[in-house]
């Protein structure tokens, strides 16, 4: 409910400002099963909404969205952008 309530105020402000915030979703994936994972990366990309997402893994996640972004590593405090093959 609280993903779908920003989604809305992103929405609003996007429409009164023409501007639209960037998300941060920390570890959400957790939370949703694989059917709203995808809807919810659908949504962000379709809305073209800058989003920095958190998550121990990024399985079950459609190779789509996958190639549409950056996926970047954290290991022993080193950041790393993993390259994704074509």
């Amino acid at each position: 409910m609280i993903i779908a309530l920003n989604i809305v105020l992103s929405d609003i402000v996007n429409t009164t400002k023409r501007s639209r915030p960037i998300f941060l979703l920390d570890d959400v994936f957790s939370e949703l099963d694989q059917a709203r994972q995808n809807q919810l990366l659908d949504y962000l990309l379709a809305a073209k909404a800058q989003t920095i997402i958190t998550s121990t893994g990024i399985q079950g996640i459609s190779e789509r969205f996958i190639k549409a972004g950056k996926i970047f590593k954290v290991r022993k405090g080193y950041i790393k952008e993993e390259s994704i093959n074509d």
